[in-house]
């Protein structure tokens, strides 16, 4: 499979903030979930059993919504 993905810098981040735009700024993720989780890169996350992509991202959510409230994301 051909994946494409976009991987942000520290550069990209600093050329974002020096343009000054101003308004809000909107994310939109499109997201493909797999049948199964692939925890393989980060085996401290593995639930012990296999569940699918959208429910690991739904754990992924939990775990970070708290931190999103907190910082005013």
């Amino acid at each position: 499979m051909n994946e494409k993905y976009l991987m942000p810098t520290r550069q990209a981040g600093r050329d974002f903030i020096l343009r000054q735009i101003q308004g809000n700024v909107v994310m939109l993720n499109l997201i493909r979930f797999r049948e199964i989780a692939d925890d393989s890169a980060n085996p401290e996350l593995m639930t012990g059993n296999p569940i699918s992509g959208k429910n690991a991202y739904q754990l992924y959510i939990d775990h970070t919504l708290p931190f999103l409230i907190e910082s005013g994301g």
